[in-house]
This record gives C-alpha cells, sequence and structure tokens, in this order.
C-alpha cells in the first residue's frame, strides 16, 4: 500500500519520511526481523521539560488533525476493543498517514508526520492496560512523552516485526472495493462534512485516479438516503475543484521527473531515487513493477553487506 506511493519527500535529508521508508523498505526487501524486546529511545529531558504538560496538546492535536478528541476514534476502533483489535487498527492507520502518502510539498509532508507522530502516541495509551484503564474511567490522558520522529519509528517496527512485499500486496487487494473500505468513506464524508479533497486524502490506497469510484460511492449513498449531501460536497466536486486535484497531482509529477534528471545528472542511471521517481511520473501504471524494481534493489544491497 504505501510503497506503491512512495513520495518525493524521501529525498529530504533528516525528514521523518526519509528515514521512516528506508527502514521499513529495507525491510520489506530483505525480510528483516527486529527483536522482540526492542525498545524506544527516551526523548531528551531538556526537550521534555520544554514541551510543558502534555495531556492537553495530544487532544488538542487529535482535535486539530482528526476533527475528535476521542483517543478510539482518531483509531477508529470501538471502546470496547480487544488489545489485538486495537493493534491491528494502528496498523491501518500508520499504513494510512505514514509520511510517504504526502505529496512532495512541504506542508504536506510535515501534515503526515504530524498525523504518524499522533496515531503513535494514542497507541502508546490504548496498547497500555493501565494507562488505558485511566483514561476510559477518568478521561484523562496519560501522554508523559512526546515522541520524537525516531521514537515513532522505532516503536512502529518494534510492534510490526516485518513486513514483506505479498503483506502490503494482499492488504491492497483486500480494501479496495470492500465492506471496510466503503465504511471508511463514510466516515470519511461524516468527518469533513463533504470535502472531497480531504475524503481522498484519508482513503487508504486511494489515488486520483480512484476519485470517480469513490465519488460515486458517496453518490449512491447520498441517493439512497444514507448520507447527506452537503454544500461543501457539492462545492469539492464541481469541475473547477477536480481539476484543481488533476493538476496538483500532474503537477507533482512533473516534479518528480525534473528531481530525476538532475539525480541522473549526478548520479547516473540505475539509482532507488531512480525507480522510486519513475514511480512517482507514471504512478497510475506498472506497480508490480515498480515493487520488483525495488525489492531487487535493496535485495542486491543486503547481500552483498552479508559477504
Amino acid at each position: 500500500v504505501w510503497v506503491s506511493r512512495i513520495r518525493l519527500s524521501l529525498f529530504r535529508e533528516g525528514a521523518l519520511a526519509s528515514r521512516t521508508l528506508a527502514c521499513l523498505v529495507s525491510d520489506l526487501a530483505a525480510g528483516s526481523v527486529l527483536p522482540k524486546k526492542a525498545s524506544c529511545p527516551q526523548a531528551d529531558t531538556q526537550s521534555r521539560l520544554a514541551n510543558g504538560p502534555q495531556r492537553d496538546m495530544l487532544l488538542s492535536d487529535c482535535k486539530q488533525f482528526f476533527n475528535t478528541e476521542d483517543l478510539y476514534e482518531v483509531l477508529r476502533v470501538d471502546r470496547a476493543a480487544t488489545a489485538s483489535q486495537i493493534k491491528k487498527a494502528y496498523y491501518k492507520q500508520s499504513m494510512k498517514w505514514h509520511p510517504d502518502k504526502a505529496d512532495s510539498a512541504e506542508d504536506a509532508a510535515k501534515d503526515a508526520t504530524a498525523r504518524f507522530q499522533i496515531i503513535t502516541r494514542v497507541y502508546s495509551i490504548l496498547s497500555d492496560k493501565e494507562r488505558r484503564i485511566l483514561y476510559d474511567e477518568s478521561g484523562i490522558v496519560d501522554d508523559e512523552n512526546v515522541l520524537s520522529d525516531e521514537e515513532s519509528i522505532n516503536l512502529w517496527r518494534q510492534v510490526f516485526k516485518k513486513v514483506t512485499e505479498e503483506d502490503i500486496r494482499k492488504f491492497a487487494a483486500q480494501y479496495r472495493g470492500s465492506d471496510e473500505e466503503e465504511s471508511d468513506i463514510v466516515a470519511a464524508y461524516n468527518s469533513w462534512k463533504g470535502d472531497m479533497t480531504m475524503i481522498m486524502n484519508s482513503i487508504m490506497c486511494a489515488t486520483f485516479e480512484d476519485e470517480p469510484r469513490i465519488k460515486a460511492i458517496i453518490d449512491k449513498k447520498i441517493s439512497e438516503g444514507n448520507l447527506k449531501e452537503t454544500a461543501k460536497y457539492r462545492s469539492s466536486t464541481t469541475k473547477v475543484n477536480v481539476n484543481k486535484r488533476r493538476r496538483k497531482a500532474e503537477k507533482e509529477a512533473g516534479e518528480a521527473d525534473q528531481a530525476l534528471q538532475e539525480i541522473k545528472a549526478k548520479e547516473g542511471n540505475g539509482s532507488l531515487q531512480e525507480l522510486i521517481l519513475r514511480r512517482q511520473a507514471d504512478r497510475s501504471s506498472n506497480a508490480d513493477a515498480f515493487l520488483d524494481s525495488l525489492a531487487a534493489k535493496y535485495g542486491a544491497k543486503a547481500k552483498r553487506s552479508k559477504k
């Protein structure tokens, strides 16, 4: 899912997207497994003190980025969810909000990074028995830690020991056109009051090419009386706004092509960056070929490192 939608943010040095994808794609190709008792490094003490009380900040962040202050709603689970269901929900949300899903624009990358960190903090609370009970009974959010980029990555990898290419393809195949996707579309519509741009940003595996299909699902729900057509939906699905989203996608592809030429001039052909940028420039097709090339590139590196 997320591998097939790698963005140019991979090349932003020091960005969470770069480090996250480098780690996860490496795991994907090499099939590496982290120790089961891997631990997240603690953030700098002065940094924690500077951030002040975290309870209000986490809830405020949830409201700003997910339009809710309910931790369960952030992960899209019921309050009666089991530990395994919460873990599964965290996995799905982390794939949805990995920074690689963002556009190449800096603001989009920052938004994805913030969301990824928020769901990780939420999971750290709901996966802890005592902190979850405290939250359930009193509404108190015991969010003593502000996770850094590195901590967010380490926690993700601690929970999910191994990601394979088959896992990704299987997940995408099962999700597209499923009842779960339809439910997510309805939830996104209600959450964003019909804003099609935000809806498209909220649906896993969705690309611009999926918009007509997703709109058809929404229109059907409206005609059946299951959704109420909003002014925001009407305005965000006009020809003008649809074309605006299309132009944005085309601009992104153009930026990828330009960056590809620069990489060719500096590093020559055949680099991992080139493979990623080619996928970015033509992301509507050849997903399997891209994944195979990516895996082959990393696999070759892994084999050489063992010698």
